[in-house]
């Protein structure tokens, strides 16, 4: 019996130690990837469940418009080399424009060369009746760095 019980105690050690290596691996793994867009992994981390939320709404054709996406809010950096640079409303991080800006964000990262920021004003252009208010946008939104 005695022989066991240390046996138990040996493996359950065992288990500790892998899954220690385990979720610090994980955590350094996640540090990487947000090093790479320049911003703490747990401010990408929130961003990416908003956004696979996002996703899921449209993907399962659900209604985006005049929908309140406060389950999951992600986290807006306060540090001024992680900010986003112009006004941050208090409701950015519910706001679709909240949304678009950190989906700029991450493009710039990814692609440099994306157009979302075009892409969205040729549909305004397209649609000038929509009032991107109504989506958090400020009233200087253009003048931003992500959209001029």
């Amino acid at each position: 019996p005695q022989g066991f019980l240390v046996e138990i105690f040996v493996l359950s050690l065992f288990f500790v130690a892998i899954f220690q290596f385990l979720m610090t691996s994980y955590f350094r793994t996640r540090q990487e990837v947000a090093s790479g867009f320049g911003i703490p992994h747990l401010y990408l981390s929130t961003w990416l469940v908003y956004l696979t939320n996002i996703r899921n709404i449209c993907a399962h054709h659900g209604r985006l418009w005049n929908r309140r996406t406060t389950a999951d809010r992600f986290k807006v950096p306060e540090r001024k080399e992680f900010k986003f640079s112009g006004t941050i409303a208090d409701n950015f991080n519910i706001s679709y424009y909240g949304t678009l800006s950190i989906m700029i964000r991450l493009l710039d990262v990814i692609n440099p060369e994306h157009s979302l920021p075009k892409k969205f004003q040729g549909l305004l252009a397209e649609y000038p009746k929509i009032n991107v208010s109504f989506m958090g946008f400020p009233d200087d939104w253009e003048k931003t760095p992500a959209w001029s």
